[in-house]
Parts: C-alpha cells; sequence; structure tokens
C-alpha cells in the first residue's frame, strides 16, 4: 500500500460516530477472535452466538460484529466501546484504511463523517504505515460455505 502523498492530521474527539449512525460491517480476522475469546472468555461457538454475524461474501461467509436495531456497534454503550482494549483491529486503524487514505479527495470526503479527521497532529507516515501493516497482518477469518453457518447468516441486527 502506497503511504499518502498529503498531509493527515486526526484526533479521535470520542463523538461515537464510527461505532453508530451508519450500518456497515466490523470484519474480523482470526487476532480479532482471539482478541474476543480472551474478552468474555468463551469458545467461538459462543462468540457467534452472542455477538457476531455470518455475513455471505459470495464463495464464503466472513464474520463480522452484530449491531444492534439503531446501526449501533453491539459493544457500544454509553458512547463509549465496552471492548475498547480488545476492540477489533479494524476499529483500532480507523481512519487509516486503504480505501480512505489512498487519495485526499477520499480523505476529505470522510472528514465529512468524521470530525477527528482534520484535527489534531499531523500523523507521521511511519504511524500510518504501522497501522495499515497491523491491518494486513490480521487475516481475515472466511468460512467455507457450510451448512452449521447458514443458521448465523444474520441480515437483521442484534434486538439490543
Amino acid at each position: 500500500m502506497k503511504l499518502p502523498d498529503f498531509e493527515i492530521k486526526f484526533k479521535c474527539i470520542g463523538c461515537g460516530y464510527c461505532c453508530k449512525c451508519e450500518p456497515g460491517f466490523v470484519f474480523l480476522g482470526k487476532k480479532d477472535i482471539e482478541m474476543l475469546k480472551n474478552e468474555f472468555n468463551q469458545s467461538f461457538d459462543t462468540l457467534l452466538e452472542k455477538y457476531l454475524r455470518v455475513v455471505n461474501v459470495g464463495e464464503y461467509y466472513q464474520l463480522s460484529l452484530l449491531e444492534k436495531s439503531n446501526n449501533e456497534c453491539i459493544f457500544l454503550e454509553n458512547n463509549k466501546c465496552s471492548i475498547y482494549n480488545n476492540r477489533p483491529i479494524q476499529c483500532r486503524t480507523y481512519p487509516f484504511w486503504p480505501q480512505i487514505i489512498s487519495s485526499k479527495e477520499n480523505y476529505l470526503k470522510e472528514k465529512d463523517y468524521c470530525p477527528g479527521i482534520g484535527n489534531g497532529k499531523i500523523v507521521e507516515n511511519s504511524v500510518i504505515e504501522a497501522k495499515l501493516n497491523r491491518r494486513f497482518d490480521n487475516s481475515l477469518v472466511l468460512l467455507k460455505k457450510d451448512f452449521k453457518y447458514k443458521k448465523y447468516e444474520k441480515n437483521h441486527r442484534s434486538n439490543n
């Protein structure tokens, strides 16, 4: 991934917008699953039953966090992440996602949704590179299209 050739400023202001408002997916990698298993001291099957959804992405299924019916992340409580220390890598690396920092235009467009973008100090390319590497080192969980996962294919949100 090419690093941005423009200045990036970012300071999270804790507004929680990235955790609510818009429906979406927080796709999970193997490291994320391990962190969640440690956070809750639960098996993969229990996590799948309580906190995750299986998303049909064509040839495979991918795992994503459930959302509440109002589009909030299942782990958002009082506008704070209840699993902050073990939050998924996709959350940890926002807004340094390749599709956001690939161009100044995309970066400025994302600013419309995230008031932390453009605030704070300039983020050094070494920090951005470390976040990108962390994201790429977290292999997404791909599940074979197997009948046993079909029951977890949730088009709906959690009832919370």
